[in-house]
């Protein structure tokens, strides 16, 4: 049987650490599933207009914030997130951020 630590296994090979297919999986995973199951629900307790105004809210939101992100890697050079976060604010605030999105994961797969 294959060793299933061997560093040329399928799904190392698939989602290597950091790559660009193994964040967009992730992304869709947490983003999608929980929201596709919330908005409905949202949209109901807030109605029509107003989820509508939060749903935009929200998006404006996310493309700014992906906006400061792709600013603060072109002029820091950090290539992922953790880099990033450790390298901007330091080893504690680094252990935070993985901490609050293990949370988050943890959430969405518990939702």
């Amino acid at each position: 049987p294959p060793d299933p630590d061997q560093k040329n296994s399928f799904l190392s090979n698939m989602f290597r650490e950091g790559s660009v297919r193994g964040s967009i999986f992730n992304l869709c995973s947490a983003t999608l599933g929980a929201g596709a199951l919330s908005l409905p629900f949202a949209f109901q307790l807030a109605g029509i207009i107003p989820g509508f105004i939060m749903l935009f809210l929200g998006a404006i939101s996310t493309a700014f914030s992906i906006h400061l992100l792709i600013r603060c890697k072109n002029a820091t050079g950090f290539l992922s997130y953790e880099d990033m976060t450790v390298g901007l604010f330091g080893r504690k605030v680094g252990i935070l951020v993985e901490l609050t999105i293990i949370i988050f994961c943890f959430g969405t797969a518990v939702a």
